[in-house]
């Protein structure tokens, strides 16, 4: 019988017809909107309010071609939730959002494989842009 953590990783590298995206914000109209902004770009998007949340769907719910998750909220932190991918899906890329500009939270950001920090406010552009490059196709 397989392990969880077997069973996890197998899950992340499963293919997909149709882009997926899990969006971690607690922020509901935000969250909303980046589903809607994403979709309409051809994404297939679930959202998620909390890390709990997250790491639920992640361990049942198959292929996910990017995680695009707020910094702040509350309980749990995005940094947290990164470091729970690397264990369990170390091949699926992160994106963090986050008000707050902090060289700090870059570096470890940076430090656990997180190729981008997209800082709020951001444009649509700047949105879509960031997922079309890190998400794994």
């Amino acid at each position: 019988m397989n392990s969880p953590e077997a069973t996890n990783t197998a899950q992340c590298k499963k293919a997909a017809s149709t882009p997926r995206i899990l969006i971690v914000e607690d922020e509901v109209r935000l969250s909303r909107f980046i589903s809607m902004v994403l979709q309409h770009a051809g994404y297939e998007t679930e959202i998620c309010r909390n890390v709990a949340e997250a790491r639920q769907m992640l361990s049942k719910s198959g292929y996910w071609n990017l995680v695009l998750t707020d910094l702040v909220m509350p309980r749990e932190n995005g940094l947290e939730l990164v470091a729970w991918l690397t264990q369990h899906c170390p091949d699926l890329p992160v994106v963090i959002m986050t008000a707050y500009s902090n060289r700090s939270i870059e570096v470890q950001a940076a430090h656990l494989g997180v190729p981008a920090v997209l800082l709020k406010p951001f444009t649509l552009n700047a949105l879509r842009d960031t997922v079309s490059t890190h998400a794994r196709l």
